[in-house]
């Protein structure tokens, strides 16, 4: 394995362990308002949404950062799903909803 592949791979283990522990945080979010909750969802719809640009952006250049390929394809689609999700979930939910989050 490359050097590029062995940097890619330390990468996308600590984008992970961010993700795991903003997670974490999450759930452990149960005292807090139902706005703090909202700017969170919200928060983690940009975060998604940026990294769906970048990889559909690096995917697109095809300079050899990324490789196509099914993980490719399917990092996209996850990384989609992810945007589609929280984007509904914070810009089309009514402010009630999230006063049930972190039962």
């Amino acid at each position: 394995m490359d050097s590029f592949g062995t940097e890619a791979a330390v990468i996308t283990r600590l984008y992970c362990a961010l993700v795991f522990a903003q997670g974490w945080i999450i759930m452990n979010l149960t005292d807090s308002t139902r706005h703090v909750k909202k700017v969170v969802i919200q928060s983690y719809f940009g975060c998604f949404l940026a990294s769906f640009v970048a990889l559909m952006f690096a995917h697109l250049y095809n300079d050899g950062t990324m490789s196509g390929g099914f993980f490719g394809v399917f990092k996209l689609i996850v990384f989609f799903g992810l945007t589609a999700g929280y984007g509904w979930f914070a810009l089309f939910q009514p402010p009630e909803v999230f006063d049930g989050l972190g039962i």
